[in-house]
């Protein structure tokens, strides 16, 4: 495998299955001997070197993208949430009102997403972990924004995801990373730009703006603090104050302001 220019993950991979093949045979009395998965000798793996966006990069980067995939963008930067809770948003949990709403027999504050579900490898399925099921500030520019796109023509049920393609399913997100991330990536001197490099410029952006590492570990709901200061490299009142800031800085920053339109309020009944 190796030879053939795989790489020294994938081998490890092949070589934990045969490994397990060859110990449960020996269980059943199918194989005597000793199990020859344990004198492959694999080279060290080399692990991809870990990147986050700095503030001017990230107000470089969300001009060169189109609408929907700056939105999102936008979102993991400045939200924490991964591409698969990004993807997994579906109306019914987005408010974008000024009052709290009943989302699944919750309480969800104004201008809140709540991460209860993922869209993973074409699926629908729950949040990975209890830590994870959690509640988001949605930044002024994301709701105006959300607002706008709700606007569409279809796919606006409750049920429906937000960030839907032609046949109403979750945009792919590795089809934007082709088409949109990478492109702007090299350009802009950053060919690894990835979705889990926004993810980690959240981590980064939020230790710059003083935000405590256990108010951190809530927002990218991690259920360790060591797995938070992993994520860091160089919501309250308080924490939510700090992180509109933040949002507001990026976008007049990156040119976005929106014109002459302004979050306007939406009824209750609107949402679904």
């Amino acid at each position: 495998m190796l030879l053939r220019g795989y790489s020294t993950q994938s081998a490890k991979h092949v070589k934990t299955v045969v490994s397990a093949i060859y110990t449960h045979a020996q269980q059943e009395g199918w194989f005597t001997g000793s199990n020859p998965a344990r004198f492959v000798k694999l080279p060290e793996m080399e692990r991809a070197t870990p990147h986050a966006l700095s503030f001017q990069q990230v107000v470089t980067l969300l001009p060169r993208l189109p609408g929907v995939p700056r939105l999102m963008v936008f979102l993991a930067v400045m939200t924490s949430m991964n591409v698969a809770e990004i993807c997994g948003l579906r109306w019914k949990r987005i408010n974008l009102t000024t009052e709290s709403i009943i989302m699944d027999d919750e309480l969800l504050p104004p201008f809140m997403a709540g991460v209860r579900e993922q869209w993973y490898k074409g699926k629908w399925g729950s949040v990975k972990a209890k830590a994870r099921r959690r509640t988001v500030l949605l930044p002024q520019w994301a709701v105006g924004e959300l607002q706008e796109l709700r606007q569409r023509k279809s796919w606006v049920g409750p049920e429906d995801p937000v960030f839907a393609g032609d046949s109403g399913k979750p945009l792919c997100e590795n089809a934007i990373v082709q088409r949109h991330l990478k492109p702007a990536g090299r350009k802009l001197g950053m060919p690894w730009l990835s979705w889990h490099d926004l993810r980690r410029t959240f981590a980064t952006l939020a230790d710059q703006e003083k935000i405590s590492i256990g108010e951190r570990k809530e927002l990218m709901g991690h259920g360790r603090a060591e797995m938070t200061l992993h994520y860091t490299h160089a919501p309250s009142q308080q924490v939510s104050q700090v992180l509109e800031r933040l949002s507001e800085r990026i976008i007049t920053a990156a040119n976005l302001k929106p014109g002459n339109r302004k979050v306007v309020p939406m009824k209750k009944a609107a949402v679904g």
